[in-house]
């Protein structure tokens, strides 16, 4: 570390005397492409060595390389979380969009028709008010309020999607996290094995 740090100063005095009077004509001839590159280096070395502190941590290996093993999991649940939220973004957004062309429907209040925009206003709008719904950014209630103006069935389509999503998101949340523990575990046991096999 000192000697990157060494390095960095180095090339931070030669960029200090290039920028000066023009005295120093050799150090023109480096470009600054060079120095990008030294320094880049100097970074891949910091992180090696951080790499190598790891080896000795074997708790925090263990968990890094638990989470990693996961990581297939959890991107699979929420491909299927968004999977759903689409279909229920697209059934709301045309629902409502339906409504508002209907002529023969009843129009939406002042306060209504602003919640609509919010909340229904585009596809990416719908799916982002249907996801901050079951994740906590946003109120039900608030979501719920241009859909009883629609219909009272789009309510309860969305009272289901909701109640069934937030459920869904959390077992998948924990099967990620379930999934942890025997892999730390067999990992763990792997480890124990090798180092008793080396032993004798």
């Amino acid at each position: 570390m000192v000697t990157s740090s060494l390095t960095e100063i180095a090339i931070d005095i030669a960029a200090a005397i290039q920028e000066g009077d023009g005295m120093y004509e050799d150090l023109n001839s480096v470009s600054g492409l060079k120095v990008f590159r030294i320094v880049r280096l100097t970074k891949v070395i910091k992180a090696v060595r951080l790499v190598r502190v790891f080896r000795f941590v074997i708790a925090l290996r263990t968990l890094v390389t638990s989470i990693a093993h996961t990581l297939k999991a959890l991107f699979w649940a929420l491909t299927l979380l968004c999977m759903i939220v689409y279909v229920f973004a697209v059934l709301f957004c045309q629902a409502v969009h339906d409504h508002v062309m209907d002529a023969g429907a009843p129009a939406l209040t002042e306060a209504e028709d602003m919640a609509r925009i919010k909340y229904f206003g585009s596809l990416p709008d719908t799916m982002l008010s249907l996801f901050m719904s079951i994740a906590g950014g946003v109120s039900w209630e608030d979501v719920i309020f241009p859909l009883k103006a629609v219909h009272i069935v789009w309510v309860f389509c969305f009272l289901f999607y909701a109640t069934w999503q937030q459920r869904k998101l959390w077992e998948a949340l924990e099967a990620c996290v379930k999934h942890l523990v025997p892999l730390s575990l067999e990992f763990k046991n792997e480890r124990v094995e090798k180092v008793l096999k080396n032993a004798f």
